[in-house]
């Protein structure tokens, strides 16, 4: 079984892939594009769809690149960067514990405190997915479409490292924390591992 054959049967058996809103758009746009119905087959509806997203972000120029990208971050913005209304009031409420014992007594949270505070945790995430996407649309990153997109998935759906657990919990609609550090070591050895896992099965 050939790496992207593999990945690919790994979208579709964690993410129900071949048959998401998405994929059936690109479907739609290929056959409007080239004329060509794209086969039922899950893997190919997926591979059609990773193609969609690499000739999204495949431009000619930096600019237009740098728009395309602009445009993908602000979607993942909008639907996984914790919004205002979803921050916890448990997360104040611990602002003000962690201020009484770093002994700075019983501030109380107004209105501007908790914007700021509100602030903060927004850019904080938004950076952090930031990073994960620069980096994966990058020509530094050696992976094929369909493992980058497993990643990115998988990014988002992480909370923060429990350390007495030695694993990433899955991440809440409340969840503060940003998303986790981009770790490129920690990529290579995910890639390796599944290369070795589906050269196996050849």
């Amino acid at each position: 079984m050939e790496e992207s054959e593999a990945v690919n049967s790994l979208l579709k058996n964690k993410y129900n892939l071949h048959i998401s809103s998405e994929v059936g758009t690109a479907a739609k746009r290929t056959k409007m594009r080239t004329g060509e119905r794209v086969p039922q087959n899950p893997l190919d509806r997926i591979q059609n769809y990773l193609n969609r997203f690499h000739d999204i972000l495949d431009q000619d120029t930096s600019d237009k690149r740098e728009h395309v990208l602009d445009l993908i971050k602000w979607r993942f913005h909008r639907k996984y960067v914790i919004k205002p209304n979803e921050i916890p009031e448990d997360y104040f409420e611990n602002q003000r514990r962690l201020a009484r014992e770093q002994g700075h007594g019983d501030i109380q949270i107004d209105a501007q405190t908790r914007k700021q505070l509100t602030e903060v945790i927004i850019a904080d995430q938004t950076s952090s997915l930031d990073k994960w996407m620069d980096y994966l649309s990058s020509p530094d990153a050696p992976y094929s479409d369909g493992l980058k997109y497993w990643i990115l998935r998988s990014v988002v759906d992480m909370a923060e490292y429990d350390k007495d657990r030695k694993a990433y919990p899955q991440r809440s609609k409340g969840t503060t924390k940003p998303f986790p550090d981009l770790d490129r070591e920690a990529l290579a050895y995910v890639d390796d591992a599944i290369k070795k896992k589906y050269q196996s099965k050849q």
